[in-house]
């Protein structure tokens, strides 16, 4: 199998294209007769059908009619909201593709993931989902195997092993090189991650309890009605009609299908606004929600997309420090920071031998890599202000930072940090005002210093006051409570448990590998469009485009959405 640094040639991807496919797995294919028998043997339908034997049995045949009839609407009007349903997941299938980077003639490029060959040369980070199986070349990297596996401890796949398809990468940084594709790879089920059956929703629970009483309630009527009947020595038979349509009356054997219905309208609607249903009970929970939690930067800001300075602390020159910071970014697959970092450095390489590298960790804060100065092994690293001042053992005064930094040290030598621009959106102050007037609560989380988040709640016009993450454990009550600064990754988490047992019914709107746990644990989690691939799969709505973050959360009022 050819494989070289350069990567594959144009010429022999579309060869394997033509003999090996495209890296995905057939779609789900909806019957529309499977439909509508499952729902004619289900434990609804089974009262009916009770009730039309009897009619049956006492020759009622116009009475037999009617109840066929209401099955059959209830039926196939609930196997046609079925396929619109399915309709709408197979649209985000398509729209929430995957991309990876992957090396083709010698040059690094972003492609969805489908168009992987067998032998590409691929870049894996923090955040990636594995799009096929695949040998780890340089390095180890931690990889989440639950999807496959079912255990959550995350594994070591050192260089040489191999990885697998629908797996998560956690941390490390490494080349590999695709081995198998498709229905050929060991899960074979990367977009599958995205269309997995979860438990229904508050409205479907509730619904089941409904019918359950009512069944309950049903089936005592009628063992009195029948006791009453044989202590009168009335004839039982003729009781049956009656009691034929005492459970024909009390079982809203059509509500099942009305939710359908309004949820499958919802979805299209919102598919239409570029947000993408990715599980439809996120729309019930949506209406009950009453506290959004919020990260700070991307959502109510606009992301950090360029750098207005560098505040230095070292007599290192500016081309020193911009060379110490390119060995610690990652240039194969930038982040939104690292994009603004090398817009601010300009078009350049690092010309450092670097010896190793560390891709970015959410759980320790920063990214690294080991380099090699006049023949000695020094450590860079390039993340949070707080965390690195904290390791160099400097005291930062952060009371004149406005804005998001990210700081760079050498051998824990704290040698200056970048300070990122940030705005906020044109929409935010109008829809944080509205969310408000409709009941919701907001709450900022963000990683910024207190001083620097306690100016930009000010200019949001939200009342409150900003308490650190240290701070959470011992809350009793989020009251007068706005905004959560100097934020952990494990902090989220926390956060959105902390208010579900305060009785919140809890939105989280996330992007990062970091926010994924808390989009998995919140009522209602929202993937921002810029998110990575975990947060996306964590998340119940995906908003496809950048400036439509605050649509989804108008579906408090039910259809009624902010942005009309």
């Amino acid at each position: 199998m050819e494989q070289s640094a350069a990567g594959l040639s144009s010429k022999t991807v579309k060869s394997r294209l033509q003999s090996e496919g495209y890296n995905e797995i057939p779609k789900y294919h909806f019957s529309f007769y499977k439909a509508v028998l499952n729902r004619l043997w289900e434990p609804t339908a089974w009262i009916l059908e009770l009730a039309l034997l009897l009619e049956l049995i006492l020759g009622k045949e116009i009475q037999a009619v009617f109840i066929v009839l209401m099955l059959l609407f209830a039926a196939v009007n609930g196997a046609i909201q079925e396929y619109r349903s399915n309709h709408v997941l197979n649209l985000l299938s398509d729209n929430l593709t995957l991309f990876i980077s992957v090396k083709r003639d010698n040059h690094w490029l972003r492609i969805p993931s489908r168009e992987l060959v067998p032998g590409d040369l691929i870049s894996l980070k923090p955040g990636n989902i594995i799009p096929a199986d695949v040998k780890v070349l340089n390095k180890s990297i931690y990889v989440n195997e639950s999807s496959i596996t079912g255990e959550a401890t995350p594994v070591t796949r050192a260089a040489g092993s191999n990885a697998f398809s629908g797996t998560e990468v956690l941390g490390g940084n490494c080349l590999a090189t695709v081995s198998q594709t498709g229905l050929r790879s060991r899960a074979g089920k990367t977009s599958q991650l995205t269309l997995e059956a979860k438990a229904p929703g508050q409205l479907q629970v509730l619904l089941g309890r409904v019918i359950k009483y009512l069944a309950i309630l049903d089936a005592c009527l009628i063992v009195i009605l029948l006791l009453f009947a044989l202590l009168r020595h009335e004839n039982i038979v003729s009781l049956m009609p009656f009691l034929a349509m005492l459970v024909i009356a009390t079982i809203p054997i059509a509500m099942p299908s009305s939710f359908s219905v309004a949820n499958s309208i919802e979805a299209n609607v919102l598919s239409n606004q570029s947000i993408l249903v990715r599980d439809l009970t996120g729309i019930q929970e949506a209406a009950n929600m009453n506290l959004l939690l919020m990260d700070k930067t991307g959502t109510i800001t606009t992301a950090p997309t360029s750098v207005k300075e560098f505040h230095s602390f070292s007599n290192y020159s500016q081309s020193e420090i911009n060379q110490l910071a390119l060995a610690a970014m990652d240039t194969r697959q930038p982040s939104q920071t690292d994009t603004a970092l090398l817009n601010f450095i300009g078009p350049n390489t690092s010309h450092l031998a670097i010896k190793s590298y560390q891709a970015f960790n959410p759980n320790i804060g920063y990214s690294a890599a080991t380099i090699n100065v006049n023949h000695e092994k020094k450590r860079v690293r390039l993340g949070s202000l707080k965390i690195l001042a904290k390791k160099s053992g400097q005291e930062v005064n952060d009371t004149d930072i406005q804005g998001h930094t990210v700081a760079l040290s050498l051998d824990n030598q704290l040698l200056g940090f970048y300070i990122l621009g940030s705005q906020l959106r044109p929409d935010a102050l109008s829809t944080l005002e509205k969310l408000k007037r409709r009941g919701v609560r907001i709450m900022i989380l963000t990683g910024d210093y207190h001083q620097s988040t306690e100016q930009i709640i000010q200019q949001t016009g939200l009342s409150g006051k900003v308490i650190t993450g240290k701070e959470l454990d011992h809350l009793k009550s989020i009251d007068g409570i706005t905004a959560i600064s100097e934020v952990l990754p494990e902090n989220k988490l926390a956060a959105v448990k902390k208010c579900q047992e305060l009785g919140f019914t809890v939105g989280m709107i996330g992007d990062g590998i970091n926010d994924a746990p808390a989009l998995k644990l919140a009522n209602i989690g929202i993937a921002t469009a810029n998110a990575t691939d975990i947060a996306k799969q964590a998340a119940k709505l995906i908003l496809m485009k950048d400036s439509s973050y605050q649509s989804p959360i108008s579906l408090i009022a039910g259809t009624v959405f902010i942005n009309e």
